[in-house]
């Protein structure tokens, strides 16, 4: 969907700060995930959250590597059949 469409279709429905698009909110100054450094938040950096180029490349290199992973959760009903499929016949 274009912007201008995007913008168009929200400014129709009541909208409060927290749902409108960042660009319209304004700026503000966040912590680089990747490096703690001051990243601008706002429509006007292509790198958002992160402060740059390096730092959102790097982020995505440890993900690609899996450095970096979401923890699995296992279920009990998941452990129980593995530990019946491991029983000795």
């Amino acid at each position: 969907m274009a912007t201008d469409e995007f913008r168009a279709k929200n400014r129709s429905r009541d909208t409060s700060d927290t749902d409108r698009p960042n660009d319209e909110i304004g700026e503000r100054t966040v912590r680089c995930p990747a490096c703690t450094g001051p990243a601008v938040y706002s429509a006007a950096n292509p790198y958002r959250p992160f402060c740059g180029a390096r730092c959102k490349n790097g982020d995505l290199a440890d993900w690609a590597t899996e450095q970096m992973r979401i923890a699995e959760q296992t279920s009990d009903l998941l452990e129980e059949h593995e530990r019946e499929q491991d029983k000795p016949l």
